[in-house]
């Protein structure tokens, strides 16, 4: 926010504030407490006003001492469990509205607890508890507070059980009675944003007359009236005449803190109210409407307290809704939670007995018989969170000649013996039509992409994703797309590729007959052709009828491994640490609407294009396309594959327009994997086509291009943003810095706030620095920010906005230090240089910055050392290069406006050359108001280099690109950006194996 505006509301909070009497009359009826200051205060703080209001800017010293006289302004009376609670003020400008919420309070304030760690060692008092924060009933015996109080009460395990902790629902002041419950287990829990779910002991305590303060999902507005309602508590750090003023003697009782919302910051908002350690985990009231507009988690007195935006608890809570467990801990990926008692698991069994009640049945008995035959006496089941929602007997079975092996280990998944034994006749009739979808010249080495299944005489089903790929939209068909050496990628069917099986039952793909547009079905059609006498399989048959909720189904693909997956153990145990071949996958549908089908099935990348067939009627009733993280997997109908093939094969449009024609593919054979030359350095040096090539070549004096894909923007020469070190670094004084400006959040307008990301892992490593007055931990610069990291010497992220429609170009300047930070904090040339050491890789890219009056600072600010990353060189990357432009060019034709996250993902296995640990891998995240829907939109792409890192030497070859959820981006990087991942295209978690990137147009923008 600019100083203007941060002014202007301070002018508009002092307003309200002093609309009933001056801040001379507040401070002279607290005296007595601030003591001879009190003259001085007055002075200050009533000048402060008079500046503001006449549009001017006050001395620091008097927007303290004014933002102090409307900080006491905003009392926290204790709460009254007899009657309604009083307001001490009633001069303040809050007193009416008070007036309308405090009966309102007294219905609400029966459900809001304070939460003590009992039998506590440390212990603040005789009875052993110590109070720590503060919760309320969001759901039948379900309490919500602040994560940080859960770690606190947990001794930071993140872990409780009956007896650890309580909730204690009375703590008025001045009452002797008690209404404590006891906190049974942590049900979720939200580190990013600083919520979490715990589990009351309904038998303790009837909860059924408390009411429940689900948080409103309605966006809060600055200068909102509101109360914190909580049990603020003594702290011994701040014994100033404030808190005597507001609190007097009297802490760890309930009461009401009156204030307004007064700014935001990233996914929290910023409020005024007089809180303490304590408070956290308190619900907040909207005055005027007396909803919970949000949940208090930190702050300071007389300084910015930090809340959960309602809306943002509304989305937490509804992920939960279906189940009191979670497979993770959102927002922070690398812990997790283990629940340890038996209530827990009665009530996974619960909701385990309405989806499958055979297989509760079956796992209730089994678990049971372990605990009496095989643990010792008293000892209690212990049931981890991902075994309970991820597993929930859904097993992934190998496919052996044709059968699935009915191998099933797991406890809860015995029931599917039975099942699938009964449906063996049925599913051999389709496991042989289903194959994996092969490739071959793939600029990138990749040699299959999928699955798909054999629908009619010659022709395969499979995903559009995975047809786009290798193909595309050409003259009046499909053509397919250029690939290593500028010729053609060429595809087919293997229906085999089964474990212990080197044969294969393989056709190539004479043509792509139909690839649907991205606002149809995900959809492609392939032709395969009969060769060397091998006979096709007969094809399935697509049911007649729709599948009907709760039916059981299997889903019959080529399930990859992941390496972008949040909890590889979790996916390695479910997939038994086996992939790529064929494997059969039960599971039930758990919902349906008329263009979907969803099913809970186990499915990774790889499986896009899979068969989902009925185990009731031995149809085909599904086309498998994508899955959303641990909650459900995404399928085409039957009858809309159904329709589209008999639309293509009629030649009706749809909407993959345009029609096919016979000409359109081009008859290719896989047997056609020859063998090329390429001419590099003066050499010529055999290559064996699809695979992962790693050649030796040193300085490359040619490179091969490929023809352009149809209506693909020009792509960029890489010199143009990654320079070798060839010219001197100049210095620079802080002083040169002042005027920068840096990343604006709201640059995209309408409204709209896109915030800097926040570090939600090693935020300790964050470079902080002293300058003008303040103390960072954001380089700004001209129209783009830098965070740096400490131990690595290289940036987390670079933030900027770029303007498309007054771009300006500027010559290359030469590579600095940033003076604002230590040198040794920034990498000189260590492995920097000319091959085999590295470029500096700009993580904003040289032109990006260059608008504006001050074009030409954005330029040379570009060239900072901390905006770069060490990266193979030469860079060989045109999409990654291209993805801004293409961008400002394709999303968003009128404003040309886009922010651009970029940075390194930092893993701890990275290796290292030239005493410097080398970033294997890159992320970028593009934000833009879309040019149809005129709604924020978010995409994000990984770049991979870690094929051409050798043990010892460096190789020259193509990166690998992808676009990736942002979610996982978030998960790898530690990062959060924001609002940014509910509003990514492939937030459902699109499935392809590998999504790879070789030009612009295969990128997803909704």
């Amino acid at each position: 926010m600019t100083n203007d505006s941060q002014y202007e509301l301070l002018r508009l909070r002092a307003v309200q504030a002093f609309a009933r009497q001056t801040p001379g009359e507040i401070f002279e009826s607290r005296r007595a407490i601030i003591g001879a200051r009190t003259a001085q205060l007055v002075e200050d703080a009533e000048e402060a006003r008079r500046l503001l209001i006449e549009g001017k800017e006050p001395s620091p010293k008097q927007l303290a001492a004014l933002e102090y006289s409307i900080r006491l302004l905003r009392p926290a009376p204790t709460c009254n469990s007899n009657g309604p609670t009083e307001l001490p003020d009633k001069k303040n400008p809050l007193a009416e509205l008070w007036d309308g919420f405090r009966e309102r309070l007294k219905e609400t304030q029966v459900s809001i607890a304070r939460l003590d760690r009992v039998e506590d060692p440390d212990a603040i008092s005789e009875s052993g508890r110590t109070p720590l924060g503060t919760g309320f009933i969001v759901g039948d015996g379900v309490l919500l507070t602040a994560a940080h109080v859960v770690d606190q009460l947990s001794y930071g395990t993140g872990r409780l059980e009956s007896g650890q902790a309580i909730a204690e629902f009375f703590g008025y002041y001045g009452a002797t009675g008690r209404e404590p419950c006891g906190i049974e287990a942590v049900i979720a829990m939200d580190a990013l944003l600083d919520i979490a779910l715990l589990q009351l002991n309904t038998t303790d305590l009837d909860l059924s007359h408390r009411p429940q303060l689900c948080p409103r999902a309605f966006d809060i507005k600055f200068g909102t009236p509101i109360a914190v309602v909580g049990y603020p508590l003594e702290d011994p750090r701040n014994r100033a005449a404030f808190i005597s003023i507001v609190f007097g003697d009297n802490f760890a009782v309930k009461r009401a803190a009156i204030g307004g919302v007064i700014d935001f910051s990233g996914q929290h908002f910023l409020h005024d109210c007089s809180t303490l350690g304590g408070n956290s985990g308190s619900p907040i009231f909207d005055l005027k409407t007396s909803e919970v507009c949000g949940v208090h988690v930190s702050g300071r007195a007389l300084a910015k307290n930090q809340a959960v935006p309602g809306k943002a608890v509304s989305n937490f809570l509804r992920s939960h809704r279906s189940s009191v467990f979670h497979p993770f801990v959102l927002g922070h990926p690398k812990r997790s939670i283990k629940m340890s008692k038996r209530p827990a698991f009665d009530q996974y069994l619960e909701q385990l007995k309405r989806s499958d009640p055979e297989i509760a049945s079956e796992f209730d008995q089994t678990v049971n018989e372990r605990a009496t035959l095989e643990m010792a006496p008293g000892a209690e089941v212990e049931m981890t969170p991902e075994t309970i929602v991820l597993t929930k007997g859904r097993p992934v079975l190998d496919v052996k000649q044709g059968e699935a092996v009915l191998a099933i280990d797991e406890i809860e998944s015995q029931i599917w013996k039975d099942r699938l034994s009964n449906s063996m006749d049925t599913l051999a009739k389709h496991i042989p039509a289903v194959g994996r979808i092969e490739i071959a010249n793939h600029p990138r080495g990749v040699d299959w992409l999928g699955t798909g299944w054999l629908l009619k005489d010659n022709i395969v089903v499979t995903n559009r994703h995975v047809a786009e790929v290798f193909g595309h939209v050409g003259g009046d068909g499909f053509l397919f797309r250029p690939g290593f050496d500028g010729t053609k990628m060429s595809a087919g069917v293997d229906f085999l590729e089964e474990f212990d099986n080197d044969a294969s039952h393989e056709f190539p793909v004479f043509k792509i007959v139909h690839i649907e547009k991205p606002s149809g079905p995900d959809i492609a059609f392939l032709r395969i052709e009969p060769i060397n006498g091998q006979e096709l399989p007969n094809p399935v048959s697509l049911a007649s009828t729709a599948v009907a909720e709760g039916e059981q189904v299997a889903v019959i693909g080529y399930p990859a491994r992941d390496p972008f997956f949040p909890k590889p153990d979790v996916m390695d145990r479910i997939f038994n640490n086996r992939y790529d071949k064929k494997r059969l996958a039960p599971g039930m549908v758990i919902g349906k609407t008329s263009n979907r089908v969803f099913h809970d099935c186990s499915t990774l990348g790889g499986n896009s294009g899979g068969e989902v067939v009925s185990l009731k009627t031995g149809d085909a009733v599904a086309l498998h396309f994508a899955g959303t993280l641990f909650t459900k997997n995404h399928a085409v109908p039957a009858d809309i594959v159904a329709q589209r093939l008999d639309d293509v094969i009629r030649r009706r449009p749809t909407s993959g327009q345009p029609r096919h024609s016979d000409e359109g593919g081009t008859l290719v054979s896989l047997q056609s994997r020859a063998r090329s030359q390429l001419a590099v350095a003066g050499q010529s040096i055999d290559a064996t086509i699809p695979i992962r090539v790693r050649i030796d070549l040193g300085q490359v004096s040619s490179a091969v291009s490929s023809p352009n894909v149809t209506s693909a923007p020009p792509l960029p020469v890489a010199p143009a943003q990654f320079d070798d070190d060839v010219e001197e670094i100049t210095e620079a004084r802080p002083e040169d810095y002042v005027d920068r400006n840096g990343y604006a959040p709201e640059f995209l307008g309408s409204g709209i706030v896109v915030p800097l990301p926040e570090l939600t892992e090693n935020v300790d490593d964050i470079v902080t620095f002293d300058f003008d007055g303040k103390t960072l931990d954001v380089l700004d610069y001209r129209n783009f920010s830098v965070q740096m990291g400490g131990e690595r010497r290289l940036l987390r992220y670079s933030a900027c906005n770029i303007d498309g429609s007054v771009p300006k170009s500027h010559s290359r300047k030469s590579w600095r230090f940033d003076p604002r930070i230590p040198e040794e904090l920034q990498i000189k040339k260590e492995c920097y240089g000319n091959p085999p050491k590295f470029s500096r890789g700009h993580m904003t890219r040289r032109n990006d910055p260059s608008w504006g009056t001050s074009s030409s600072q954005g330029n040379t600010d570009s060239m900072h050392v901390t905006n770069a990353a060490p990266q193979i060189q030469p860079f060989n990357a045109p999409v990654w290069l291209s993805l801004e432009d293409y961008a400002l060019e394709n999303a968003i034709e009128d404003d040309m406006r886009i922010c651009v996250f970029t940075g390194p993902f930092l893993q701890d296995d990275d290796p290292i050359r030239f005493d410097v640990k080398i970033p294997v891998r890159f992320w970028k995240i593009i934000a833009f108001i879309h040019d149809e829907t005129k709604e924020l939109c978010a995409t994000g792409y990984t770049m991979n280099q870690s094929s051409f890192i050798g043990e010892e030497e460096f190789v020259f070859g193509q990166h690998e690109n992808s676009q990736r959820p942002i979610v996982e981006i978030e998960q790898l990087a530690g990062i959060s950006f924001g609002p940014l991942a509910d509003v990514d295209p492939m937030r459902e978690m699109t499935e392809s194996m590998p999504t790879l990137l070789t030009d612009p147009n295969q990128i997803q923008w909704r």
